[in-house]
């Protein structure tokens, strides 16, 4: 076996145990963990394969540094419409945290002609880039949001709807979306349709009422009038998050965008 392939085994079984980071010098000084500490750690916990090629770019590996810049300022952008949708819904920040790490996921930028990920961070400076990805995704967020309100102190569980409300934020403001301002009201009824959606991503969109006022009768809000119910919808289906269709509605669970 080659050296180079001996040394690519290595990488993949450290992929899951990444090395502290090198020491501090003058270059590493203008490394993107120097001006995102906070980021850069909660990326190296939850994305070791992005921290390992992070790591080796420490300094020496300008494009994968520009990369790692663009990557945490999109997610600092990213937990501040958090922050703001949770401050003017009554959540808290520890909850604004909790809903970018479940519900958002990033990708780097990488090199066009790159075979994967650990191959990325030798990409030249003229070499042609793809840009990132930014993906959102239903699925996991309603997955845990109960989990997301106990963990949160400052948080009960009548507080269940900011979460999706957070989430649908996030959602309509990378859009651009010229969709109203978004109320509880979007926010209750998107948690009805996922919690009560049938394996396939569907729900009727009777069956949506009944379990829309029976969600906000949970939490302690008053019922949506039928035509309340149908503008949401509508809301909802502008910002592409579910579509309609001989009465049947059909979620969507995920988002991808560039950055």
């Amino acid at each position: 076996m080659t050296a180079v392939a001996l040394a690519k085994r290595k990488d993949r079984r450290n992929l899951r145990a990444v090395a502290a980071p090198p020491a501090a010098s003058p270059a590493a000084a203008q490394h993107p963990r120097a001006e995102h500490p906070r980021e850069c750690d909660a990326l190296h916990k939850r994305r070791p394969h992005l921290a390992l090629a992070y790591w080796r770019s420490a300094g020496t590996r300008e494009p994968m540094a520009n990369d790692y810049n663009a990557l945490l300022a999109k997610r600092q952008e990213i937990e501040t419409i958090a922050r703001q949708a949770a401050t003017i819904s009554g959540g808290g920040f520890k909850m604004a945290g909790a809903v970018v790490d479940a519900f958002v996921d990033l990708t780097l930028p990488s090199r066009v002609d790159a075979e994967n990920d650990l191959d990325g961070f030798a990409a030249d400076a003229e070499a042609p880039r793809k840009p990132g990805t930014i993906m959102l995704s239903w699925r996991k967020l309603t997955d845990v949001v109960t989990d997301i309100v106990i963990a949160a102190a400052e948080a009960n569980t009548q507080h269940l709807w900011i979460v999706v409300f957070v989430g649908l934020t996030i959602w309509s403001k990378l859009q651009a979306s010229a969709a109203e301002r978004l109320t509880a009201d979007e926010a209750t009824v998107m948690l009805a349709l996922w919690k009560y959606r049938r394996l396939s991503d569907e729900i009727g969109d009777d069956d949506g009422f009944i379990k829309t006022n029976a969600v906000r009768a949970e939490l302690g809000m008053p019922a949506l009038t039928r035509d309340k119910y149908g503008a949401v919808l509508a809301c909802l289906l502008q910002l592409g998050c579910l579509d309609v269709k001989d009465g049947v509605i059909r979620l969507r669970d995920a988002l991808r965008l560039p950055y």
